[in-house]
């Protein structure tokens, strides 16, 4: 009986935690101090789920109590918004912020990796140092980014060719 109750469940468990299937394909670089002043290291604030005054506001606030679900939105959001933007770079950072330039691919890392516990992944536990140790997001606390490229594919007549400096326009 319990064994039949259990597999109901199962099968009426939401699905509001699976990870979004995001169209546009990026990957992790890693944790990266920023500057705690501006300009910043990657110079536009191009999306952003924590200010509702900001003119980049997501129209979606941080879900705090459903952190698992809402990392990989955010990242797949962020990575949506500097393709549209023609970046081929974006960092994850407080939270929820998605900043990102046209030079971001050289200006990331200016500032150095940042120390471990900078960046966090689901359950707000501390990303591995190694971008791949995890296929889970990770985004950055203050000051912070976590940093991904967009992988090789043409996005809006842009193709993107990741670790280059720059997304360059297809004719």
């Amino acid at each position: 009986m319990l064994q039949i109750l259990g597999n109901v469940l199962e099968r009426r468990r939401p699905t509001l935690f699976n990870e979004p299937t995001c169209n546009v394909k990026y990957h992790k670089l890693g944790c990266y101090k920023d500057r705690a002043k501006a300009p910043t290291l990657l110079e536009k604030l191009i999306l952003t789920d924590r200010d509702p005054t900001s003119p980049a506001f997501s129209k979606i606030s941080i879900d705090w109590g459903n952190w698992d679900s809402h990392l990989p939105s955010l990242a797949c959001r962020c990575a949506q918004k500097a393709a549209e933007n023609k970046y081929a770079y974006f960092g994850l950072q407080y939270y929820g912020e998605c900043w990102s330039s046209p030079e971001a691919g050289e200006t990331y890392n200016q500032a150095g990796p940042a120390i471990e516990g900078s960046c966090v992944t689901n359950g707000y536990q501390p990303c591995p140092k190694d971008p791949k140790a995890t296929e889970k997001e990770c985004v950055g606390k203050r000051n912070v980014n976590y940093v991904y490229t967009i992988e090789n594919t043409k996005i809006h007549g842009v193709q993107f060719r990741s670790h280059l400096l720059a997304a360059s326009k297809i004719s």
